[in-house]
C-alpha cells in the first residue's frame, strides 16, 4: 500500500540539483543541497567562506504537484563551529491534497583533511512532514465466505470504489556524510534517509477482518471437553469512519544514498566540468521486500563568466511509483544557472515539470 507521506521524496527542492536529474549527494552545489544531504551545508558554507548569512526561495510545478511547488530556507554559518540551517517546501496538488514540510539541520566538520584526501562533513537533519490527501476512484475487492477446516463452502465477492482521505505527520532523521578529495578530483557523499522516524496516521475508510465461527464440533482433550470450529464466516469489509494510528517508521523507507562527483577543467581551465553520480537503495533492510536501485547523474559546465549550463537523467523502478501520476522509469532533465558574488538564479526543465529558484547570500 501506497504511504503518503512519502510522495514528496524526490520532488523540486532546488532548481541546479534538479537539472542535473536529483543528482547530488557529493555536490555541494548551494544552501539547498542540505536537502540532499545535510552535510553539504557546511561544506558549501566553508566554499564561500566570505559569506555568513543566506536565504532562497523558488517556485515550480511537475506532474503529482500540478499547483504548486514552494521550497524556501536560510542558513548561518560559522567556519569554525558549523552551520545551522532551516528550509520549508509546499507541494500542492490541489485544494484538498498537499504536503509540507520543514527541515531543521546541523552540520559541521567531522575530520580535517589528511595528506592524501580532504576533510570530512557531516550532517544531522530533523524534519517533519505533514500530510492531506484524498484519493479518489481507489477500487478494492471485498470477500465474504464460509469455510471449515478442510475446503471453502460458499464464497462471494464483490468490488467497493470509494474516496480514500489520508492525513499523516511524521518526524525523521537523516544523517549525511561528505569528503572532499576522496581521490583525485572526485568528491564523496553518503546519506541515510529516513535514519529514524515516527509517523502519526489517520485514514477514513479502513479496512477490518472478521472471522464470526458458525459452526463447532466437541473434542476431548485429555479428559476435557473443548469446542473446535469446523466452520466460520470469513469477511473483509470497510468502516466508513476515521481509524488513528502511530507507531516507528518500518524498514520500507529507510534507504542509503551513495553519490560521487568527478571534477574536470577543460579548455586551458577555462571550463569546468562537474558529473555528479549517485545510487539510491530502496528498501534495502526491509527483507520482505526486493531491494531497489535508483540512479542518478548529470553533468554542469562552468564558464569563466558565472555562467552554468546542466543536464542531467534519472532512472527508478516503476513499481515504488504505483498510483501516482509518474513516469519515473526514465527521465532527462536540463537548465542553466548564473552566479555572483552575493546572487545565484537557476533553472531548470523536465517533461512536465519546471523550476525556478534563487538565492541571495551575505
Amino acid at each position: 500500500e501506497l504511504d503518503y507521506a512519502n510522495i514528496g521524496e524526490g520532488h523540486f527542492s532546488d532548481a541546479r540539483g534538479a537539472a542535473l536529474g536529483g543528482a547530488g549527494v557529493a555536490m555541494p552545489y548551494g544552501i539547498a543541497s542540505m536537502v540532499v544531504n545535510p552535510a553539504l551545508l557546511h561544506a558549501y558554507d566553508r566554499s564561500e567562506a566570505n559569506h555568513k548569512f543566506g536565504v532562497f526561495a523558488g517556485y515550480g510545478r511537475d506532474s503529482l504537484f500540478k499547483a504548486e511547488i514552494v521550497p524556501a530556507g536560510f542558513w548561518y554559518c560559522q567556519p569554525t563551529i558549523g552551520s545551522a540551517g532551516l528550509s520549508y517546501r509546499l507541494l500542492q496538488q490541489s485544494a484538498t491534497n498537499n504536503q509540507y514540510e520543514i527541515n531543521l539541520v546541523h552540520s559541521q566538520r567531522f575530520f580535517d583533511k589528511s595528506l592524501s584526501q580532504g576533510p570530512v562533513d557531516y550532517g544531522l537533519a530533523i524534519r517533519y512532514q505533514k500530510t492531506n490527501w484524498i484519493a479518489p476512484g481507489v477500487l478494492d475487492s471485498l470477500y465474504s465466505y464460509h469455510r471449515d477446516t478442510i475446503k471453502i463452502v460458499d464464497s462471494t465477492f464483490s468490488d467497493y470504489e470509494f474516496n480514500k482521505h489520508v492525513r499523516q505527520q511524521r518526524l525523521i532523521v537523516d544523517l549525511g556524510f561528505f569528503q572532499a578529495t576522496f581521490a583525485d578530483n572526485i568528491d564523496f557523499g553518503v546519506t541515510l534517509k529516513n535514519l529514524l522516524g515516527y509517523q502519526w496516521n489517520e485514514a477514513n475508510p479502513y479496512p477490518a477482518d472478521t472471522i464470526i465461527p458458525k459452526k463447532t464440533a466437541p473434542i476431548i482433550n485429555g479428559g476435557t471437553t473443548q469446542a473446535r470450529v469446523i466452520e466460520s464466516l470469513d469477511s473483509l469489509y470497510y468502516v466508513r469512519s476515521y481509524k488513528q494510528s502511530q507507531g516507528w517508521q518500518d524498514w520500507t523507507y529507510k534507504n542509503i544514498l551513495l553519490g560521487i562527483c568527478i571534477h574536470k577543467n577543460l579548455s586551458n581551465r577555462a571550463i569546468i566540468i562537474s558529473i555528479p553520480a549517485d545510487l539510491e537503495l530502496v528498501s534495502l533492510f526491509n527483507r520482505k521486500q526486493k531491494t531497489g536501485y535508483i540512479f542518478r547523474c548529470g553533468a554542469e559546465l562552468a564558464f569563466p563568466n558565472n555562467f552554468f549550463l546542466r543536464a542531467g537523467y534519472a532512472h527508478a523502478p516503476s513499481v515504488y511509483y504505483q498510483g501516482l501520476p509518474l513516469n519515473m522509469v526514465s527521465q532527462f532533465s536540463g537548465g542553466a544557472g548564473f552566479k555572483t558574488d552575493y546572487f545565484a538564479l537557476d533553472f531548470y526543465f523536465k517533461p512536465g515539470e519546471w523550476g525556478l529558484a534563487g538565492t541571495v547570500e551575505f
